[in-house]
């Protein structure tokens, strides 16, 4: 997941954040629950924040403001 995220074609990160926001709204209690969570899924949702593409920025954006709810 984490190198999908981080390819060098856009299409590719497009899809691993696309898995990403579909994997996080599954059961999102119980992944924010664990100790994973902020360690892993946040930094990259950060690191997803500054990506050279704006769609990729809007969906970690998105992504996000759902977990905020």
């Amino acid at each position: 997941m984490l190198a999908i995220c981080h390819d060098n074609n856009y299409k590719i990160r497009m899809d691993g954040v696309l898995f990403f926001k579909e994997y996080l709204k599954e059961k999102p209690t119980s992944i924010i629950a664990h100790p994973r969570f902020k360690n892993v899924y946040i930094s990259e949702l950060l690191e997803l924040l500054n990506d050279e593409e704006a769609y990729i920025r809007f969906e970690a954006l998105e992504i996000l403001a759902s977990l905020l709810d």
